[in-house]
């Protein structure tokens, strides 16, 4: 009885929730030779690219960023999570009017310093 205590006082005293640390990406772009850097916070749903922060929504298969959301000019950023692949989009006047768009490739990268 008393080792059953202990093991129920264990799994209580466990931390309830795993905290995941940002993941880094360096994505080039279909437009251009340069590459740059995305970093992706699952737990505090952000994404960082080019120093640009982005509110995250998080799907089975998708991560979509959203920076100056319902604003005059939004821009959206969509990952896919299984071949790594970002659409970079932008919009005037809400999401029905496409600026411009373009794809990019991204492969996850350790980080450095």
């Amino acid at each position: 009885m008393t080792r059953l205590l202990f093991i129920i006082l264990f799994i209580i005293a466990l931390p309830s929730s795993v905290s995941a640390k940002p993941v880094h990406f360096l994505c080039k772009s279909n437009i251009d030779d340069g590459e740059y850097p995305l970093m992706i916070d699952i737990d505090n749903k952000l994404m960082i690219r080019i120093g640009t922060e982005y509110k995250m929504k998080i799907s089975e298969g998708y991560l979509t960023g959203i920076h100056n959301e319902n604003k005059p000019f939004e821009t959206r950023i969509v990952l896919n999570r299984y071949n790594l692949d970002l659409n970079v989009n932008f919009f005037s006047n809400g999401k029905l009017n496409l600026i411009s768009s373009y794809k990019t490739n991204c492969r996850k990268i350790k980080k450095q310093i």
